[in-house]
């Protein structure tokens, strides 16, 4: 099913051992494996460590994630994986961070590499994230999990009316508290909008989501494009002359500048009093 906004759980492995990364020894460096997606490498050497250090939660759970991304994939070690999450999970340690790492990495197991998958014990994994660690920049992922299995229900499942899957995107903006969740929330909301033909209704969670930004120039970029589009669209001058601005300065050798070009002196052109807004 289409996922636009799902981090990788690859992506995540690398979260989780670079966040550590600065304890581990100069060599053998399965830190730095991971971080090369040579999970073959750091799957061998954290099975050792760990396998010696077995209450050390660090150890534990790049242990658990280099499994995960290692390949060809197989579900014996994904169950291995699991089994030593599931350990991390049940402790109740100083520092939160890797119980509820460990929680949100079993709840995609379940959702993505299980075979077959179990969306129900995902979702119920992504609630009690929710509602047991609430504003916890990891737990808030588990809001964004929930967004996309609501919007992109697995195979099978009946298709929810697009009114329930927008009361449920509300629910989730109005409860989340990191800028990272509510970006992806927001944009996935305006997404949808755009979807069923509702650009003025989805162009303020756009913009909203681009507001907070994405740290990445190529996402910024495409997100001031496809604002830009709409508010011309919509007749919004001065909001796309902004938009169309703003993806000149971060895309100047894109393929699609000179029609950007064109389109904002036409623009200027036809609202000489149109003034570029933020």
């Amino acid at each position: 099913m289409p996922r636009p906004f799902s981090f990788a759980l690859g992506a995540f492995a690398l979260a989780a051992v670079a966040a550590a990364r600065a304890a581990a020894p100069a060599a053998p460096d399965p830190w730095q494996d991971a971080l090369r997606f040579d999970y073959a490498a750091a799957s061998d050497e954290f099975a050792r460590r760990h396998a010696a250090a077995p209450d050390d939660a660090r150890l534990a759970l790049a242990h658990a994630s280099a499994l995960l991304g290692r390949q060809p994939r197989s579900q014996a070690n994904v169950e291995q994986a699991r089994a030593v999450l599931e350990r991390i999970a049940s402790r109740e340690p100083a520092d939160p961070f890797f119980p509820v790492a460990a929680r949100l990495l079993l709840a995609r197991i379940a959702e993505d590499h299980l075979s077959p998958p179990r969306p129900d014990e995902a979702r119920e994994r992504y609630e009690s994230l929710l509602r047991e660690h609430a504003g916890h920049p990891l737990a808030e992922q588990a809001a964004v999990r929930l967004a996309l299995m609501t919007a992109y229900p697995p195979s099978g499942a009946p298709a929810p009316r697009p009114a329930e899957v927008g009361a449920r995107l509300d629910e989730l903006i109005a409860a989340a508290r990191t800028p990272a969740a509510l970006r992806e929330l927001r944009a996935l909301r305006g997404r949808l909008l755009l979807e069923q033909g509702e650009e003025l209704a989805a162009l303020p969670h756009l913009r909203a989501a681009r507001a907070i930004g994405y740290r990445q120039p190529d996402r910024d970029a495409e997100a001031d494009l496809t604002i830009a589009n709409l508010a011309r669209e919509t007749g919004d001058a001065a909001l796309a002359i902004a938009h169309y601005e703003a993806f000149l300065h971060e895309r100047s050798r894109d393929s699609r500048v000179s029609t950007v070009r064109r389109l904002l002196a036409e623009l200027r052109a036809a609202h000489p009093e149109a003034s570029a807004r933020p």
